[in-house]
């Protein structure tokens, strides 16, 4: 069931499920949506990120990512997962994947973490490329990659690799803007 009345400005969020009001404090809010799988927030001052935060309609956080504390939790079988690392840059989840995928801008990786915490894969860009940010394609986890030698007729040479959940392989998708 959709959530009703979803209202935020820079120190709360809340909305309307099932009747009952939830009301959620954050600092720097702006920006917030009501999206299929739940409520998502990113906060950060002067419109730059550096928390993002995933509710589940009832207002249980299902994820949170800190890039100024370097730490990303989620919600895994009734326990909460803790990571800590100042040199993931992005992390997102991927729950419809059982995964969480990170950026590490010092080993230059893309990490696949299972629900539990544990590693799964650790992938290097691809050659020519380099990682620019993580996003989602048909359904798909996706990590987008400035390079290669096709561009648009703007110049732009941005590409979704779609990530297989298990391998970490990364395959060349479409353009992304």
């Amino acid at each position: 069931m959709a959530v009703k009345d979803l209202i935020y400005d820079n120190n709360s969020i809340s909305w309307v499920h099932r009747g009952k009001k939830i009301t959620r404090k954050l600092s720097d809010i702006f920006f917030a949506s009501d999206e299929p799988s739940g409520i998502y927030a990113e906060c950060g001052k002067n419109f730059i990120q550096t928390a993002i935060y995933e509710f589940s309609n009832e207002g249980t956080i299902l994820f949170a990512h800190d890039r100024m504390l370097g730490t990303a939790t989620w919600l895994h079988n009734g326990c909460t997962i803790k990571i800590q690392n100042a040199s993931l840059t992005e992390v997102k989840s991927c729950f419809d994947h059982k995964l969480i995928l990170a950026i590490d801008k010092v080993k230059e990786k893309l990490i696949g973490i299972s629900l539990d915490g544990s590693i799964l894969f650790e992938t290097p860009p691809p050659a020519g490329y380099s990682f620019y940010r993580l996003s989602e394609t048909e359904g798909l986890p996706s990590i987008v990659c400035e390079g290669g030698e096709d561009e648009d007729k703007y110049g732009r040479c941005q590409w979704h690799f779609v990530v297989n959940p298990v391998t970490g392989g990364l395959k060349r998708g479409t353009f992304s803007y």
